[in-house]
This record gives C-alpha cells, sequence and structure tokens, in this order.
C-alpha cells in the first residue's frame, strides 16, 4: 500500500484570502496497522506563492513533531514493557 494525503481547505474570507487547512495524512503500508494522523491550520493567509509555502511547511513540521512524539512514547512503552516482562519473569 502507500503513503497519502488528504488536504481540505477551508475558506475564512476571500477578501482576505485566509482559509483553514486539514490535511490527513494515511500510512497504511501495513494494512494491518492502519496510521493516520490530522494536522489542522485553524487560520492562515494564502495569498503569496511565500504564504502558501509557509502553510505547507507547518503541516509538515506539525507531522515531524508528531512522528517524533510516536517515537518517544513507542520506544518508552517498549522498554518498559520488556522492563516489566523482565523483572515479572525473574521472579518466577
Amino acid at each position: 500500500m502507500a503513503i497519502t494525503w488528504d488536504v481540505k481547505i477551508t475558506t475564512l474570507d476571500v477578501a482576505k484570502k485566509e482559509a483553514s487547512i486539514m490535511a490527513t495524512r494515511i500510512d497504511n503500508t501495513d494494512p494491518q496497522n492502519v496510521l493516520t494522523e490530522i494536522h489542522t491550520i485553524i487560520s492562515a493567509v494564502l495569498d503569496t506563492d511565500q504564504q502558501k509555502l509557509d502553510a505547507l511547511n507547518t503541516i509538515w513540521d506539525l507531522h515531524l513533531k508528531y512522528q517524533k512524539r510516536q517515537t518517544d512514547i513507542n520506544n518508552y512503552i517498549g522498554n518498559l514493557e520488556m522492563q516489566a516482562k523482565a523483572n515479572l519473569e525473574a521472579r518466577e
């Protein structure tokens, strides 16, 4: 399978070229463990190419922070599970 992004842009103010952006990342490379992330920018001015790029960079930064947090959680849980297993088995 693949990693896909779905992007929804909702206009907030046409005159100001202001919109909200919701980006959903779906990772179904492992069909047994489909991972979904949703990142939102509540309000962004999307007038110039640079402003549009800045909004996309913000979404990407949110994604990277989410990935780092998930890695940190998985490392903590994994280590804790191994420690608990070793401790309990040592008591046998």
